[in-house]
Parts: structure tokens; C-alpha cells; sequence
């Protein structure tokens, strides 16, 4: 008892140091200026009736020296002034280019693609108005699932091997163990940093929402321990389990850091700490009683076996596989929760950002409409698109 005592205060301690707080060194420098500054204005709309989420425009109405750092955005300009005759040349806008119309000749210039502009929408809520949605919620309880889960394998790797072993240890394949679990975790965080610069050089009308590999970590954690429960004593090819627990945990951590800050706009800090939370939870619930009471329990009745069999016990190790079965059991039904429940995060944001689209496509109509009756547009030029699209 006096060790879980101590486990949870120095795991408190160690929330503390995560904490976004000024005196334990955090951000104690203004944000720099020379970043653009969220739009002002915003326009608002609601994911169902009682959502309420303030939805944001990406384009800013400010003027380009403003508004961008060293010239690398374009300047957006509201419709009427566009349309005002003072003006010859207008500009029309998408994500990865700007077709300047002028005197009839249309000239195209390229622009970076990974900007300020060609992103998907966010939630525009603080930290404590997203307690109030599942969103944040969600991400927690796959946070607790697959750190947890990743904590366990990797924290007791080697009396998961050595009980599927039925006892027979040796200390290079146990390090082998180790360095493969290390090695998937780097790949997993790897494949993430890979997918996700591969996602962000995609136009943001294309390109699938970041939220799509969130299943991608507790699917891997599943396939892993139905390895690890399935295969027979003395298998070598549970390293496959190992492989695979360790990757969705690595996979898991990155993706976590990029979706947080992909998906919130507001206190992101905040956001993403507050996922500790889970990991708290999952030290305590799944490695101290969810892993390390049951197989103290197995443990003692094999010991309890051996005495009466007037065999020599081998306590307090354990082995066979039902030492560290119920444990997986466990964690694979927690971590099948967890594909649903990041499922469920993947369509509430990608139903969110298809609903803006439809809503910037029916503004970039309106506007075409009211630039085309300002300037008189002949309905031979009708086909031209005047506006400057958001995201």
C-alpha cells in the first residue's frame, strides 16, 4: 500500500510539472507578433442545436503587412472593396493559388502550400468551454487506452515474456524484446511525422482531415495483444505483439500532439495536457490493478498449486499464461472502446469541416453575386470567380 501511495503522489508531481503555469518556466514571453493573429471576423455556426461552436473564416481582412510575416501571404480584401471601381485588378483566391484579372488577362501565381490560409477549420472554444463537449473527452479516454496500454506492455515486458515462456528466461532475448519496443514506439511517432507532411502538402479541398489516423493507434494496440493472448507457450512470434503494442503507442503520442493542435484553436496548452490526465489514470487503473493485481493473484494460487503438488514454488514469478491473460483481456476491451470512441471524434470533426465548406461555398457564391452587380459584369465573364475563398 505504501508503494501506490508513493507512485500516485509522484505521478501528481509530475502533473504539476506539466502544468501550463508561469512560474515553472512555461510561457513567461508574449506570443511573437509577427504571426497572424486569428480573423476578426468570425462568423458562427452550430454543429447541431446545441453546439456552440464559433466558426471562424480563414481569410483575415487585414492588409498584407499586417497580416503576414516576410510577404508570404497574400493580402485578402473584403468583396466591396474589390468591387469598387477605384480598383482595376481584383483578386481571386484559392488555397495553393491567385489569379490576378486584369484587363481581361489572367495571370496564375503559385503559392506555398502548407500556409496560414490553406488549413481546415478548428473549434474556436477555450479549454473549459470543450469540458463541455465529447470531443475533448474522446481524445482522453484514447490517450488512457493507448498509453496505458503502451505503459504496461513496455514497463513489464519482461514478466509478460518470461510467463508466456512458462518460465524459461534468457537475458538476450529479454533485451531483444526491449530494443524491438523501442525501436517500434520511434517508428510509430516516425510514420505519424511521415503521414502527416504527406497530408499537409494536399490542397485543404482535398485533403482528408488529420483525424483520420486517430483509430490508427488503438487498432495496432488490439492487433498486438490479440498476438500476445493467441499465440502458444514458448512462442517466438510473440515479438509480432510486442511490435505492434509498441508502435500504436509511439503512433499514439505523436498523433495526439498533431490532432490537438490541428483540431482546437484555443488554449492548445491546455488541451493537450489535460490528455495526461488519462495517462494518470491508466498508471493507476491498467499497470497497478488492472496488470500488476492480477498477476500477484495468479502468482500466489500457482505458488499455493506448487505446495500442494509438493513441487518447489517459484513465487513471487509467475508462469503460464493465465499470469498475464485477464491482464490482456482488460486491455484489449479497453482499448476496443477506444477505435469506437475515436471513431466517433474522426466523423464529429470531418462532419464539422464538410459543414463549413458548404457554408464558405454558398459565401463565395453570395459574394460572387453582389461583386458581378457592382461592376456590371458582361455574362460572358460570368464564369469568373471574383471572390477570395476561406477555409
Amino acid at each position: 500500500m505504501g508503494n501506490t501511495v508513493a507512485i500516485i503522489v509522484l505521478v501528481l508531481s509530475l502533473g504539476l510539472m506539466a502544468a501550463p503555469f508561469p512560474f515553472l518556466g512555461g510561457m513567461d514571453k508574449e506570443a511573437s507578433k509577427e504571426y497572424p493573429n486569428y480573423p476578426q471576423d468570425a462568423g458562427i455556426g452550430f454543429e447541431n442545436e446545441s453546439d456552440k461552436r464559433v466558426l471562424k473564416p480563414a481569410a483575415d481582412s487585414t492588409t498584407q503587412a499586417e497580416n503576414t510575416p516576410a510577404n508570404v501571404y497574400e493580402s485578402q480584401k473584403p468583396c466591396d472593396e474589390r468591387a469598387d471601381a477605384s480598383h482595376p485588378e481584383a483578386c481571386w483566391r484559392t488555397a495553393s493559388q491567385v489569379i490576378v484579372v486584369a484587363e481581361k488577362v489572367v495571370v496564375e501565381k503559385k503559392l506555398p502550400r502548407n500556409n496560414y490560409h490553406d488549413q481546415h477549420p478548428k473549434y474556436h472554444t477555450t479549454f473549459w468551454q470543450s469540458l463541455e463537449q465529447p470531443d475533448i473527452w474522446l481524445c482522453c479516454w484514447n490517450a488512457l487506452a493507448t498509453w496505458g496500454c503502451g505503459m504496461v506492455v513496455a514497463f513489464n515486458s519482461a514478466q509478460i515474456y518470461r510467463a508466456l515462456a512458462n518460465d524459461v528466461y534468457e537475458s538476450k532475448v529479454n533485451t531483444m524484446y526491449s530494443a524491438i519496443i523501442s525501436v517500434a514506439s520511434a517508428l510509430g511517432r516516425l510514420t505519424m511525422g511521415v503521414l502527416e507532411f504527406i497530408l499537409s502538402h494536399k490542397p485543404s479541398e482535398t485533403r482528408p482531415v488529420i483525424t483520420i489516423a486517430f483509430p490508427v493507434s488503438s487498432i495496432c494496440m488490439v492487433i498486438g495483444l490479440i498476438f500476445l493472448l493467441a499465440l502458444p507457450l514458448e512462442s517466438k512470434a510473440i515479438v509480432i505483439g510486442f511490435f505492434f503494442s509498441s508502435f500504436g503507442n509511439g503512433f499514439s503520442w505523436a498523433c495526439t500532439a498533431l490532432t490537438v493542435h490541428s483540431v482546437f484553436a484555443k488554449d492548445i496548452g491546455k488541451h493537450y495536457n489535460f490528455m495526461y490526465v488519462g495517462a494518470f489514470i491508466a498508471v493507476i487503473a491498467l499497470n497497478r490493478f488492472g496488470y500488476g493485481e492480477n498477476y500477484d493473484r495468479q502468482a500466489k494460487l500457482n505458488r499455493d498449486a506448487d505446495l500442494a503438488a509438493g513441487r518447489t514454488p517459484i513465487y513471487p514469478r509467475c508462469a503460464g499464461k493465465e499470469c498475464v491473460s485477464n491482464s490482456m483481456v482488460i486491455l484489449l476491451c479497453v482499448n476496443a472502446t477506444a477505435i469506437v470512441g475515436s471513431t466517433w471524434f474522426h466523423l464529429r470533426y470531418r462532419r464539422f469541416v464538410f459543414k463549413r465548406r458548404v457554408e464558405c461555398t454558398v459565401e463565395l457564391e453570395n459574394c460572387r453575386l453582389d461583386v458581378q452587380q457592382a461592376e456590371n459584369v458582361q455574362p460572358a465573364l460570368n464564369s469568373v470567380n471574383m471572390c477570395s475563398e476561406t477555409h
